[in-house]
């Protein structure tokens, strides 16, 4: 099974990291089939992801991973804003 990490932020730093310490750290498998996290915290604005295997990500309410969603290169670290309570989708490429 691929893990993809996630790492929660409020904020920022000025050179594009997020300031530390985090919100929440988590671990979600995935393959295939995908998978979805658990609802962000309601403080987190930013997310940093890496994960094990290339994959697929989208993010929302009710997210599903797909043909047409943004590609995460294995093992490579990347950020993205998001909004509160919103949940994380992933699926293997």
């Amino acid at each position: 099974m691929n893990e993809l990490n996630i790492t929660e932020y409020g904020t920022m730093t000025i050179s594009g990291h997020g300031m530390e310490p985090s919100i929440l750290a988590r671990t979600v498998e995935f393959d295939q089939s995908g998978s979805v996290s658990k609802s962000f915290s309601d403080r987190t604005m930013f997310v940093r992801l890496i994960a094990t295997a290339d994959c697929r990500v989208a993010f929302g309410q009710d997210p599903r991973a797909g043909s047409e969603s943004t590609i995460l290169p294995s093992g490579q670290v990347q950020y993205f804003g998001v909004q509160k309570l919103h949940k994380l989708s992933v699926v293997k490429l």
